[in-house]
């Protein structure tokens, strides 16, 4: 993980340009130890991507080749040198104080991206210092972008802030617990007599891989003929607000901090960073929420007459009239981040992540991965455990979600927490989906099914208000769809 700041001080940025609109610091490129790269505007003339004026402070996902303008000079990706990670790299942990690190560590001289840690295909540990405040080993300070040796049992420290040694005990018990676990498996698969879980391994082994997952958005227009006109009106990117006492909703200036949000939960699965949850969470604008609204098919459509309304009374009709056909509303992604189950809720543990693929509307499924793969304390649900059988009704299922979202949680006393429910398959008519027993409610969307035997079955969707008993999952099928389109492979 690498920070490159980009500006006309010579004692700050790492690539300098001499041009009087371009600020002492005007940007950063954050580079990811998986290549991922996102740009920060810090600036007071403005950074450009691909022609769109950046939102200062805001980080924006970058690809090699985009057209960066930082004011009136353009970025010369030549002086970007491309992360490559050797093939011996096994796992690999970017420390400091930025919320994009594997290891999170917070002190006034703890720098954003502080240090990196690296375990090798020998087994053996190394960390890097890239800090200003310095990395110290054993109280001894280590050079600065040099690979340094690490042990167990070594003292570590950022800037005089201690960290917990990475490298793991071993514990040689353990090791012949798992080995007696696998032949036990095996043994079981060679005689093809599946036990069945208790509701408490299931609840142990997949609670740590659900998360609680929050999208922002807003809305983009465009109305060709109408382009001069809306130049500088300031709905001309905006956002719903839903009117307890009119109880319809109306439209309100985008502001950078007033996106609109949907929640939903998420759940690991791989063992590469992908995170699963539905389409609706993901993309929400091209939903509705029937408690806030009967009349449209979704948020779009809804968006679309707000805003022809607003034109109207504010322009003249006769200017408007002749161009009203052409009006063409977006959903704007503004981002998108998990907690983990078991985590503190505060900013610090939030995980930006990103969409990879998408499946239908009607299969209402879709695939995020975080920016950084290599999460503590997070687990997953193994590709091998996904089962697409052919459920029967009445047959045990186990869910796992944030119904409510986190309004029922003790946010000041403890980590976040899922909630855990059993139920049973209530009917397998529909084509997409099975309908379950257990409890959900808002909230509770994206949230993975298991049979008795621990594997995954469906993902909960949706489910009738208020009414518990009668809610719905998409069948696991259309997820191993989804996955091989998207040449997901571990």
């Amino acid at each position: 993980m690498r920070l490159i700041v980009i500006g006309r001080n010579p004692q700050e940025a790492n690539i300098v340009l001499n041009s009087q609109y371009v600020s002492n610091y005007h940007a950063e490129i954050i580079l990811l130890d998986n290549g991922d790269m996102f740009l920060v505007d810090k600036s007071t003339n403005g950074t450009f991507l691909n022609g769109l004026r950046l939102s200062p402070g805001k980080e924006v996902a970058i690809k090699r080749g985009d057209n960066i303008m930082f004011a009136d000079v353009p970025l010369n990706w030549n002086l970007i040198d491309p992360i490559r990670l050797p093939k011996d790299v096994k796992v690999i942990k970017g420390i400091g104080s930025h919320y994009m690190n594997s290891i999170n560590v917070q002190g006034n001289n703890v720098s954003r991206f502080h240090a990196t840690i690296r375990q090798m295909s020998d087994n053996k540990w190394y960390i890097c210092d890239h800090s200003k405040n310095g990395t110290t080993v054993n109280n001894v300070r280590i050079p600065k972008d040099r690979y340094t040796r690490i042990k167990k049992g070594d003292e570590i420290a950022c800037a005089g802030v201690p960290i917990q040694n990475p490298i793991p005990s071993g514990d040689f018990s353990l090791k012949w617990v798992a080995v007696v676990a696998v032949v036990a498996c095996l043994t079981a698969v060679a005689f093809l007599i599946p036990k069945p879980w208790s509701a408490e391994k299931i609840a142990r082994t997949y609670s740590p891989s659900v998360a609680w997952m929050v999208t922002f958005y807003h809305f983009e227009v465009s109305c060709p003929g109408l382009e001069v006109l809306l130049e500088d009106d300031e709905y001309r990117e905006f956002r719903l607000i839903y009117d307890q006492n009119d109880k319809e909703n109306k439209i309100a200036p985008f502001r950078q901090f007033g996106s609109m949000a949907s929640q939903g939960t998420a759940f690991f699965i791989g063992d590469d960073g992908h995170i699963v949850t539905n389409r609706h969470v993901a993309r929400p604008w091209e939903y509705t929420d029937a408690q806030y609204s009967y009349s449209f098919d979704n948020f779009i459509e809804e968006a679309e007459v707000l805003f022809r309304t607003y034109l109207f009374n504010r322009y003249s009709s006769a200017a408007i009239t002749a161009h009203i056909g052409q009006l063409k509303i977006k959903g704007v992604l503004d981002g998108t981040f998990i907690i983990p189950h078991g985590s503190e809720f505060d900013e610090h543990n939030r995980i930006n992540c990103r969409e990879i693929a998408v499946g239908s509307k009607e299969e209402d499924l879709a695939i995020f991965k975080v920016k950084n793969n290599l999460l503590p304390n997070v687990a997953s649900v193994p590709f091998d455990m996904i089962s697409t059988k052919e459920l029967s009704s009445g047959n045990k299922i186990y869910t796992a979600g944030f119904p409510n979202g986190v309004s029922l949680q003790y946010l000041k006393e403890a980590p976040l927490q899922i909630y855990f429910s059993d139920g049973m398959v209530s009917t397998t008519q529909p084509i997409y989906k099975f309908g379950v027993t257990a409890t959900s409610d808002h909230g509770a969307s994206g949230s993975p099914v298991f049979d008795k035997y621990g594997r995954l079955v469906g993902i909960i969707n949706s489910g009738y208000e208020r009414t518990q008993g009668y809610n719905y999952a998409i069948k696991a099928e259309y997820l191993v769809k989804l996955i091989n389109s998207a040449n997901i492979t571990k």
